[in-house]
């Protein structure tokens, strides 16, 4: 063990593991991966992911344990697995998925516990649903989110009062509706840092009182109704002075907020404004230019006029942004932009959802307003590791190349729905020559590809033999979906963690053996079929892939039943999806899987 600081073991049987827990010791840094019989875990052995405790386990390993997550196989977590938990002495944080409600009180006894995360499973609305959260009396952080929309009375927040010396961050998502009656009981909680709550009804008073209570809230998501002004929780709080505001309205809402943001809101460190409808254009004037202390922007489905873009250049400390671009935007309202140079994560999505005849002819046409060069600024961008393009006006396959070669410390990319296809197509190829540190590439396409644009596509995604993820895809059905021979030279992609694979960009069988032969530390694999061409032969390529975790069919319809003993071979399995896979959804079909497949913890059969 000492010459191997990472160990990655197939299959062991649980005594060797318990060997390695007296052995090693929870001061090891040594990381292994283990798939034993009935549970499986990650190290250091300090840190464990645990998919089915089983009896005596604990004895080796439960001494040495800080943080716990535990999936259970559905329907659902219940309490026997939790009673076993007393005997993690030294345990501070736990997850849990898929656990019911009713299991939660077993939880009351950890009183070393300083984080716990859970999605919780709420039959039915049950007063003290909360009650056993007054015994953690070292809890910091309380993250619980509803797994079903019965939501629980807000009185049982009373149970948290006995934390008021240690809580700092209370997350309840879907969980209860909060009116003025619950916001009082969360203001008693008074060294709370960070609160999110998705639903409620707490009026201006009620919302300025919490306000009131909370000196120390540094970071707040809510959704908010219509009437109510937001911006009072931020001034008196943390969050004015660079925290961090989330927020989820209707489009009036979101209209005045966004605008007024500078004005009202002007040290504010995050900002993330979520519309709960169909995008709309940015209509109010914009006050970005105030917001100087802002490192991070998220305003999904707003769609920002050119000079809110313009005015988006004086945020400076800018490190994070995601907004949506309206038709009128040219190249010309990004050349500001340069200035934004500590810019680490960009996603910029634009109005442009044309067919794509119409696009070929209305970009031709916005060549003559400038566009295509939008991405100029990144080359002063030298921070800058994550870009996601989504329908922006990229017409210009060499202006495309060269920003793109100019962000050379990329290791995300993702381009979808861009331009002309062919013309995106050869850009990212020849991009991809330079982007010697991308690790992550994401390509979505309208149509199709010819074989050459998959050939050109499948041979650079080859030679960038430092990926760990790709996905090329497109999500329409095509009949006609020749095979690109050039995917079969992924097989070199040694290192991929994750793959999309589909018949409508030219993958075959043949090829998806080759790379499952050479890929074979392949984590997560999508399969969707467009043409109707994958059957059992392709799935019995994917046994080679011993580490494989996450697998999702995709409209694969010449699957039946007999494809169930071959996917039964996946025993490092923890989740599996198929979505219009004829036959799998019959009862005897999901029975054998979970049989068969002992770290499963979710299934899911759509057909």
């Amino acid at each position: 063990m000492e010459s191997a600081p990472c160990l990655c073991w197939a299959l062991l049987p649980c005594d060797a593991v318990k060997h390695v827990a007296q052995v090693v010791g929870p001061a090891t840094a040594a990381q292994a991966r283990l798939v034993c019989k009935g549970w499986r875990l990650s190290l250091p052995l300090a840190h464990c992911r645990i998919w089915v405790w089983e009896d005596g386990m604990q004895g080796s390993l439960a001494p040495h344990v800080l943080s716990l997550e535990v999936l259970a196989p559905l329907p659902h977590l219940d309490a026997s697995p939790l009673l076993a938990l007393p005997a993690c002495a030294r345990l501070h944080s736990l997850t849990l998925h898929h656990v019911r409600a009713a299991a939660l009180p077993a939880l009351a006894g950890l009183t070393r516990l300083q984080r716990l995360d859970a999605t919780v499973f709420f039959p039915d609305a049950a007063p003290g649903w909360l009650d056993w959260a007054s015994g953690l009396r070292c809890l910091q952080e309380l993250r619980l989110a509803a797994a079903m929309t019965h939501l629980q009375p807000e009185e049982s927040l009373a149970a948290l009062l006995p934390l008021r010396r240690c809580l700092t961050d209370l997350r309840l998502d879907g969980c209860l509706l909060l009116t003025d009656a619950g916001a009082q009981l969360l203001a008693q909680l008074s060294l709370l840092e960070s609160l999110e709550v998705t639903a409620c009804q707490v009026s201006q008073a009620g919302l300025d009182g919490l306000a009131a209570a909370l000196p120390r809230l540094a970071r707040a998501e809510l959704r908010l109704h219509d009437s109510i002004a937001g911006d009072r929780l931020v001034a008196a709080t943390r969050v004015a002075a660079g925290g961090s505001l989330a927020v989820h309205v209707s489009g009036a809402k979101a209209n005045a907020l966004v605008a007024a943001a500078g004005q009202q809101m002007p040290g504010l460190g995050r900002l993330a404004v979520t519309h709960v409808g169909c995008s709309f254009l940015l209509t109010a004037p914009p006050t970005f230019h105030r917001l100087t202390a802002l490192t991070s922007l998220s305003l999904p489905r707003i769609q920002l006029p050119p000079d809110a873009v313009h005015q988006l250049a004086a945020c400076t400390a800018l490190q994070r942004l995601d907004v949506e671009f309206s038709f009128r935007v040219r190249d010309d309202a990004l050349a500001g932009w340069r200035a934004l140079r500590g810019m680490q994560r960009l996603r910029l999505a634009g109005n442009f959802y044309l067919s794509e005849g119409a696009v070929a002819g209305e970009l031709r046409l916005e060549q003559l307003h400038g566009s295509g060069g939008m991405l100029a600024p990144m080359a002063a961008m030298p921070r800058l590791r994550s870009l996601s393009l989504a329908s922006c006006h990229l017409n210009d396959a060499d202006a495309l190349a060269r920003a793109l070669c100019s962000a050379s410390g990329l290791t995300g990319l993702s381009v979808q729905d861009c331009g002309i296809q062919s013309e995106v197509c050869e850009a990212v190829a020849a991009a991809l020559r330079c982007l010697r540190g991308l690790r992550d590439l994401e390509l979505g396409l309208r149509r199709a590809l010819a074989p050459s644009a998959g050939d050109a596509i499948a041979l650079a995604c080859a030679g960038s033999t430092h990926l760990t993820a790709l996905q090329v895809s497109f999500p329409s059905y095509n009949y006609v979906a020749p095979a690109v021979p050039a995917w079969h030279a992924l097989s070199a992609l040694t290192a991929l963690r994750r793959l999309h694979v589909g018949t409508g960009v030219g993958w075959d069988g043949a090829a998806l053996a080759a790379v499952a032969g050479a890929a074979t530390a392949l984590r997560e694999l999508t399969i969707t079929d467009n043409a109707d061409l994958v059957d059992e032969r392709w799935v019995a390529a994917l046994p080679a892939l011993r580490q494989l975790s996450r697998l999702e069919l995709n409209s694969c319809r010449q699957l039946g039943a007999g494809a169930a003993p071959l996917l039964a071979q996946l025993t490092a399995l923890t989740r599996l999806a198929c979505f219009r896979c004829n036959g799998m959804g019959a009862p005897e079909v999901q029975h054998q899987l979970r049989a068969a497949l002992p770290c499963l913890a979710r299934l899911d059969v759509h057909e």
